[in-house]
């Protein structure tokens, strides 16, 4: 049975010291809540353990967590107004991500790669 999707989000992250918020990860949350996070690897834990914390409307408004900033971006709409809205259609949302962002979302492509 094929999984709906809830919501896709770009997840911006502000490190330690800086101002500026930069794409980091790709959020897909999915029925029942479940979610994937797709970023480098190295930050995986930590972006995973920032959006267990917290609930999605604190993290679209944007939250501090072990002296990071994370905010999302909700990108649902664009998606489903391409008809992406199951989660066979990851892959189609992880690649026009890329394409619109290759410098931040570098991290997507050995994904996308077949």
């Amino acid at each position: 049975m094929e999984l709906q999707l809830r919501g896709v989000y770009v997840l911006s992250v502000e490190e330690p010291g800086d101002y500026l918020f930069v794409p980091a990860g790709v959020v897909v949350v999915m029925e029942r809540e479940q979610f994937v996070v797709h970023c480098a690897k190295s930050s995986h834990n930590l972006f995973r353990q920032a959006i267990h914390k917290f609930s999605i409307e604190d993290l679209l408004k944007g939250v501090r967590y072990r002296d990071h900033g994370f905010r999302l971006e909700d990108v649902t709409g664009d998606m489903t107004r391409r008809g992406w809205t199951e989660s066979s259609s990851i892959p189609d949302i992880l690649r026009a991500l890329y394409d619109q962002n290759p410098r931040h979302l570098f991290f997507l492509k050995p994904v996308l790669q077949p």
